[in-house]
């Protein structure tokens, strides 16, 4: 890929976020119920979407780091989405 070709996959993330995240917070709601489901107790389940800003500065990282721009961010920057669930330890919850 070209630098074009790179802001152009800036470009399109952007666009895409939005609706990347509706999507994280519906996986968190899922996680949520499947944890709650299983009677596990946790103290708490959070996501986030890597924002444009970030993702920008991650691909010109990527670039650096390769010292080309012959790769394609929306497919090899992977932690696009993230989340955590937080769940107590032994120690906590034993008296």
């Amino acid at each position: 890929m070209s630098r074009k070709s790179l802001q152009r996959a800036n470009a399109t993330y952007a666009s895409r976020h939005p609706r990347t995240v509706r999507r994280t917070d519906e996986t968190v709601r899922r996680i949520r119920a499947i944890v709650d489901d299983a009677g596990i107790n946790y103290l708490s389940v959070t996501g986030r979407a890597k924002s444009p800003a970030s993702f920008s500065a991650k691909v010109v990282r990527r670039a650096e780091q390769l010292g080309h721009t012959d790769f394609d961010p929306l497919v090899e920057i992977t932690d696009q989405v993230g989340v955590r669930i937080v769940t107590y330890t032994l120690s906590d919850i034993e008296p």
